[in-house]
C-alpha cells in the first residue's frame, strides 16, 4: 500500500483499514502469495501518477476530476478503480483510490465510506472472472449482468463498511434514493413487472442511466438473495465465475432458481423498497 503524503490522513488511515480488512474477508480465496498492490493519491500528484500511476487506471479522466471540485464549496468524494491480469496461472491486481488534499470527512460525499470495499469486490470478482477470459462484450455481460457487477460490489461495501444494520439500511436507501431522483424516474417501477424490466435493463452497462441504476437496484436484488439463501450464495455465485457458464446457469447452481425465476421471486422485495421511499 502507497499512501501519497498529501491525501488527508484521516481519510487514508480509515480506506487504508477498510482496505486491509475487507481483503483479509476474501483472503481465503486467494492462493498464497496473490499479489495487490494499492495506491492512494490526490489532485497534487500529476508527476507522480504520470511515472508510476498510469498502471492503476484505464484512463485519467476520473483522476482530472478532482481538480474540478470548489475547494472551499464543493463536497469531495474518493475515486475507486480496479485493474487486474493473470499470466501462467497468476493473479495480480491493482487498486487505487484517489481524494482531493483538502477533502474532510464532514465534506465527503454520501457512501464515500464503503468506496474501498467496494474496490476489493472488484478484485474478488476479477479473480473469479479471469480463470475463463470473455470473447466478447456480450459474454462478458452473459456471465455477469452489470447489475451484479456493481450491485455486489455495492452490497458488500455497505454491509462491510457499516458498522450497524441501521447504518447499513440507511446507506443503501439514501443511495438508492439519490440515484432514482438524478435519474429523473427513468423507467417506471409501479408493479412487480416493472421491477423485473429494471432488472433486466440493468444487465447491461448501456445506455448510462442502466449503468447508474446497476449499483443501488443491483446491491438491494443480492440483499434478498443472501436474506433468503444465506451469504455463502453469493460466494458460490462468485466461484462459478470461474466456469464460464451464463448467469442463469449460475443461478440455477448456486440458488436453484433460473435468472427469470430469481428476478421475478425477487420483485416484490424490490417494489416494496421503492414504495417505502416514495419512488416511482
Amino acid at each position: 500500500i502507497v499512501v501519497r503524503p498529501d491525501v488527508p490522513k484521516d481519510i487514508a488511515n480509515y480506506s487504508v483499514e477498510q482496505v486491509r480488512g475487507a481483503a483479509r474477508f476474501w483472503g481465503s480465496r486467494f492462493p498464497m502469495g496473490t499479489k495487490l498492490d494499492v495506491l492512494f493519491v490526490s489532485e497534487k500528484d500529476d508527476e507522480y501518477m504520470d511515472r508510476e500511476g498510469r498502471e492503476f487506471v484505464t484512463s485519467l479522466d476520473n483522476y482530472n476530476r478532482l481538480k474540478e471540485i470548489d475547494s472551499q464549496f464543493g463536497n469531495s468524494w474518493i475515486m475507486g478503480e480496479v485493474r487486474s491480469s493473470r499470466s501462467s496461472s497468476r493473479f495480480k491486481s491493482k487498486l487505487i483510490l484517489a481524494t482531493p488534499s483538502f477533502a474532510t470527512t464532514d465534506r465527503m460525499q454520501n457512501g464515500w465510506i464503503q468506496v474501498p470495499a467496494h474496490e476489493i469486490f472488484h478484485v474478488i470478482f476479477d479473480y473469479y472472472m479471469s480463470q475463463r477470459p470473455v470473447q466478447s462484450e456480450d459474454e462478458y455481460f452473459g456471465r455477469a449482468p452489470q447489475h451484479f457487477i456493481e450491485g455486489g460490489a455495492n452490497y458488500f461495501s455497505y454491509s462491510y463498511a457499516m458498522k450497524n444494520l441501521g447504518w447499513y439500511s440507511d446507506g443503501l436507501d439514501v443511495s438508492l434514493s439519490l440515484t432514482w431522483r438524478n435519474l429523473e424516474s427513468w423507467k417506471p417501477v409501479r408493479n412487480e413487472a416493472d421491477i423485473v424490466n429494471l432488472l433486466i435493463a440493468t444487465e447491461n452497462s448501456w445506455p448510462q442511466p442502466a449503468f447508474e441504476a446497476s449499483y443501488s437496484v443491483g446491491a438491494i436484488f443480492l440483499e434478498w438473495i443472501v436474506g433468503k439463501y444465506g451469504m455463502e450464495a453469493l460466494k458460490k455465485i462468485l466461484e462459478n465465475l470461474a466456469m464460464g457458464i451464463s448467469f442463469d446457469a449460475n443461478l440455477k447452481s448456486s440458488i436453484g432458481l433460473s435468472k427469470e425465476e430469481a428476478y421475478r421471486m425477487s420483485a416484490p422485495y424490490l417494489l416494496s423498497i421503492f414504495e417505502r421511499l416514495g419512488l416511482d
